[in-house]
């Protein structure tokens, strides 16, 4: 539930994540069950600096100090403001500034998406930082009135909507995104969020904004209308989404008058007819009088000040939100045992899914475990079934190809896991045969349950997890100042002010009764069982629909011969709890540095088959390495049929490395494996000590895995493969930009071209693929971090030595294609049916790659892109998701503007239409701007160009990304900051007004075009798909333009191709 404000240059990769990790084969990720991992742990007792006791001050309460890492360089404070409100103030002048990614994985999903990340941030030398804040009210969803649903999630967007002191709708976010910043919200069923970052030097100016919106917003009549499309567009763009569906489906399952079964979202039905306008503003103001009280919020505020000036901060601009001391929605009548009708548990539901996947979903509604977080009984148990180690439950399943992955705990989202009861729940993945025999799947999951049940709890088990929290905890890396801040502010209401910060992850007490409880609980009778597929399964109706998201499902009672597997189970004998993890590490030694030791990689090794490059860290100092290999053969670049047999092997490699590696991911290590657009890539990190046995665990898979591959399995992997490039193929954001890189890019293998060239791959082909692809190759190699240069090298040849292989025989060269002069469209109908939802983008082709240009254009999307979100989304309501980017394919530069739009709303011709009336309005916006208001613009995006990492991986990422585009520019962002100091406001006007001139326009549009008469359609007319499936797939062209292109293949042919482009360095 969120209200994405996307004002923030696609360039920075400034991304928040927030959900759970997940894991199996194909996801490689560390994993300790369904909960965020926020890399805490427990510590030791004379590191704890309890609060006992509270004072005041002048108003103010003092409530205590968080306890922390001895790595965090930041200090706390946790107040409470007379108005009630409790803030947590982070001081963070010792930390280096600023972290631009979160996230490692950057890999393809081997779905059709391809290709190394090439957007990433460079460091400097500048003490500029990103401040941030982030304030919470304790309200959600949950609050709704009963006949206004989706009225939280509706004021969280009204409240953008300016303040008395601040009219202008989206002041705010104009202000942040002139200061080089970002914002955000989310409404969660008990508590609403808003947060944002900006340049330290616009933070006091920030927070007077920011806090005007919560002491006299606005919400105005005029605004209500356009918020209800943005949120009923919202809606709309989630409603495909199965995990969504799922939990509103399970909503529906819910006692009528417990808060479970609301429709949390808001849609048009109930935020415009089922309701007067008149009536829905009262209330909305009602509610957020009543709700919006200085006593129920949180602040946590971030930024490179003593804790004294911050408190100064928070007093000045959150002490004047008025507080009416009423307490909130009282919900403790309501509890687990009467959240759910009796059919949750005495039914079987069979739900028709919109995503070609199996899934098996067991859930049980258990008490609320909130508040009590110190033994971590949820964790012990999520770990234990989630494991995929030898003896798992996991393992048992894919060794007899019934499941692919499991996953298992309490989540972290508010309908999950809330005040009045907690939802542990089971997603198994199944392949088609485990969807065809249920019962062979319920055996060993009833086994392990009853194994759980009669085994001893381990208190070594817990004290190895705890120790592994304990390593990760001492030597943590820094986060985004974003990040902290959203996080922490939730922790504030559910932790003690000395567990803020550990309390979501750390192992403070083993608690062996708590631990049996839960074990006792799950091996009850009282779950609900549910099968997901877009296949038919005989025999059942699908004569329901449920309410909101329209997802049909059958029902039938709970069969007696599953109920017997169920009094009858026995431990089957495959099946036993975690060995010893012996990848734990125990070796944290910093090693030395070299008197010569570099700032950017230098190559230790430069041959016709291998370039090794390595770069000892100075910076962060902590016991972590990096080890990427990238191995390219021209074949998978040329031909759609060997880039799918590379996907299929990538597959049949994780299935068979995830036994063996999974208790290395327990222990802070991490790995990926992925095809890439070029070759393969196989990225390790973590801990140091032992990634070498890491990577060398890898090679033995991969260089043997033709001959220990099973025909059985690889057919299994092939299934798999295609729902994941049908599932590609199905969305139109995706297929969009497989067009644009299909058209744009000499050699580009769309997902559903890939798919139909597996169709007829079979296991001898693909056995034939692996020593060919395996002994003719070029290989790039990037090692960074606590390692030295002779351990990387001797990593580099100890690779080498196992493959054995030749000298590339073919160049790798990448080129892009030459867009003509005019208006070019492509215009396909969405490969998902009865779906309005459509996708428009418009590419503009500039030139060939050189640093001045590429500072021009982040210049101009930095100062429109506000402007283009304000009018196209908020003013015009023609997608809820708006954007523009800059595109860098293969040294040819463009920028993208992108419309997600429904198109029984808006046609994509429409859409088209106004982008193009907006690139015009372009001139006008740069010509009126004020001198100040473009200085001040450009000086935020040196300050954001120039923010240092604060992670190592940030550092590796952006040197992977100059190796393997073999650029080598190491110093781009210096590079890029010098030029934009250079760039005047008459300039950029000029650059513009002759890139979008008639003479020079080199425009393609890329229309994916969802149905325009959902509307009409009959519940009888939203039958299953995928009956159909596995039969080849071809786009199907509109013809909506004199000029539109039919004849995809024709048109690139009739293309100019640019030679190989290198980055110009003026």
């Amino acid at each position: 539930m969120k209200k994405l404000l996307n004002v923030i240059l696609e360039l920075s990769k400034i991304y928040h994540k927030k959900l759970s990790v997940r894991t199996g084969f194909f996801m490689s990720n560390h994993h300790r069950g369904m909960k965020r991992n926020l890399s805490v742990s427990p510590v030791k007792k004379q590191f704890r600096m309890k609060s006992d006791t509270i004072s005041v001050k002048n108003g103010i309460k003092f409530l205590g100090t968080p306890v922390k890492s001895e790595s965090d360089k930041k200090e706390y404070r946790l107040i409470q403001l007379s108005n009630g409100l409790k803030a947590l103030l982070i001081d963070s002048r010792n930390v280096i500034s600023h972290a631009i990614s979160e996230s490692e994985d950057d890999e393809s999903d081997d779905d059709g998406s391809q290709g190394e990340n090439s957007d990433v941030e460079d460091e400097s030398c500048t003490e500029e930082t990103l401040a941030a804040c982030s304030l919470m009210i304790d309200v959600g969803s949950f609050s709704d009135p009963p006949e206004i649903q989706g009225l939280a999630h509706f004021i969280e967007h009204m409240i953008f909507m300016g303040s008395e002191k601040y009219p202008i709708e989206n002041d705010f976010d104009q202000f942040i995104n002139k200061c080089g910043g970002s914002s955000n919200a989310d409404t969660d069923c008990e508590e609403t969020s808003f947060y944002f970052e900006v340049t330290e030097t616009h933070l006091d100016e920030a927070l007077d904004r920011f806090s005007q919106l919560f002491i006299a917003p606005l919400m105005s009549r005029n605004a209500m209308e356009r918020e209800k499309q943005a949120v009923d567009s919202e809606f709309q763009q989630k409603i495909n989404i199965d995990e969504s569906r799922r939990e509103q489906l399970l909503a529906e399952l819910g006692n009528k008058n417990h808060p479970c079964s609301s429709f949390t979202w808001g849609n048009f039905k109930t935020l415009r007819e089922n309701i007067d306008n008149d009536t829905l503003y009262k209330k909305t103001h009602e509610f957020r009088k009543r709700h919006y009280s200085g006593h129920r919020m949180y602040v946590a505020l971030q930024a490179r000040k003593d804790l004294n000036s911050l408190q100064a901060l928070v007093e000045r601009y959150f002490s004047e939100i008025p507080s009416n001391n009423l307490p909130g929605v009282d919900f403790t009548k309501f509890t687990n045992e009467n959240a759910f009708q009796a059919d949750f548990q005495e039914k079987i539901y069979y739900v028709k899914s919109k995503s070609d996947i199996n899934k098996l979903d067991i859930t049980w509604c258990l008490p609320s475990i909130m508040g009590k977080y110190k033994a971590k009984s949820d964790e012990y148990v999520s770990f234990l079934i989630g494991h995929e180690g030898k003896g798992s439950l996991c393992s048992y399943l894919r060794r007899n190809l019934l499941a692919l992955e499991v996953r298992a705990g309490i989540d972290f989202s508010g309908f999950e896991h809330n005040s009045m009861y907690s939802i542990f729940m089971m997603n198994i993945v199944l392949t088609d045969y485990g969807l065809e025999n249920i019962e062979k799947v319920l055996v060993p999951v009833f086994s392990y349950l009853k194994l759980l049940e009669e085994s001893r709890v381990s208190e070594d088990l817990f004290k190895e997890l705890q120790q592994i929290e304990e390593n990760s905890f001492k030597f943590q890396t820094e986060k985004q100042a974003i990040d902290n801040v959203e996080e922490f502010v939730v922790n504030i209401k559910y932790y003690e002010p000395e567990d803020i910060l550990t309390g979501p992850s750390l192992y403070f007490e083993f608690n062996e009764s708590d631990i049996l409880k839960l074990i006792s609980n799950l091996n009850q009778r009282t779950f609900n069982l549910m099968i997901s597929s877009n296949k038919s399964i005989p025999d059942i109706d699908y004569k329901f629909k449920e309410k909101w998201f329209g997802t049909e499902y059958g029902t039938k009672s709970f069969p007696s011969e599953w109920t017997q597997l169920w009094e009858q189970r026995q431990i089957l004998p495959q099946l036993f709890l975690p060995e010893k993890n012996e990848f734990v590490p125990s070796n944290f030694e910093i090693l030395p540095l070299n008197s010569d030791n570099m700032e950017y990689p230098q190559k230790l090794i430069d041959d016709d088959t291998l370039q090794l490059w390595h770069r000892q860290d100075d910076k962060f100092l902590l016991p972590h390495s990096h080890i990427y290999f990238y191995f390219m053969n021209s074949s998978v670049q040329k031909s759609p049929a060997d880039a799918c047999k590379l996907n299929l092997f990538s597959l049949v490699l994780r299935y068979y490395l995830v036994e063996a590696l999974y208790p290395a991911t327990m222990t802070g290590i991490g790995y990926q494996c992925y095809s890439a657009e070029l070759g393969y890539v196989i990225k390790v990190y973590g801990f140091n000590e032992k990634l070498h046995k890491i990577i060398d665990i890898i090679m033995k898979y991969a260089t043997t895995i033709d001959q220990i591959m099973e025909e059985n399995v690889v057919q299994v992997m092939k299934t798999q493969l295609l729902k994941n490039y049908h599932n590609t193929f199905i969305k139109p954001g995706a297929l969009s930009r497989e067009v644009r890189l299909m058209t744009i890019q000499e050699y580009f293998h769309p997902s559903y071209i890939k798919y139909n060239h597996l169709l007829v791959t079979d296991f001898d082909d693909l056995k034939k693929f692996i020593p060919k692809f395996m002994s003719n190759m070029k290989i790039q190699c990037l090692i960074q971090g606590n390692t030295a240069p002779d351990q990387a090298r001797s990593i580099g040849e100890s690779v080498l030595k196992v493959l054995s292989t030749n000298v590339l025989e073919n160049p790798i060269e990448t080129c892009a294609k030459e867009i003509p002069i005019g208006s070019n469209y492509i215009c396909v109908k969405s490969l998902r049916d009865l779906d309005s939802n459509s996708t428009v983008t418009n590419y503009y082709q500039v030139g060939k790659s050189s640093i001045r240009l590429t500072a021009t254009l982040d210049m101009l999307v930095s100062l429109v892109e506000e402007p283009l979100f304000d009018i196209l989304r908020t003013k015009e309501q023609l997608g809820y998701e708006v954007s523009m980017s800059v595109r860098d394919t293969f040294g040819i530069l463009g920028l993208t503007i992108t419309v997600k739009n429904q198109e029984n709303k808006f046609s994509s011709m429409t859409v088209d239409k106004r982008i193009e009336d907006f690139c015009n309005e372009i001139i006008n916006i740069l010509t009126n701007m004020s001198p100040d208001d473009f200085e001040t613009a450009r000086d935020s995006l040196i300050k954001l160009k120039a923010l240092p990492d604060t992670e190592l991986k940030e550092e590796v990422q952006r040197n992977w990304t100059e190796i393997t585009e073999e650029e080598h520019i190491f110093d781009r962002r210096f590079r890029e900051i010098e030029h934009l100091k250079q760039i005047s406001q008459k300039e950029l006007i000029e650059f513009y007004t002759d890139l979008i001139n008639d003479k020079n326009k080199r425009k393609l549009s890329i229309q994916v075009m969802g149905d325009d008469k959902i509307d009409e359609i009959s519940e009888s007319d939203d039958r299953m798909q995928t009956d159909e499936a596995h039969k080849p797939v071809q786009i199907e062209y509109r013809s909506c333009y004199d000029t539109a292109i039919n004849d995809l293949d024709t048109f690139k042919n009739s293309l100019k191709t640019f030679p190989v482009v290198k980055t110009l360095l003026d």
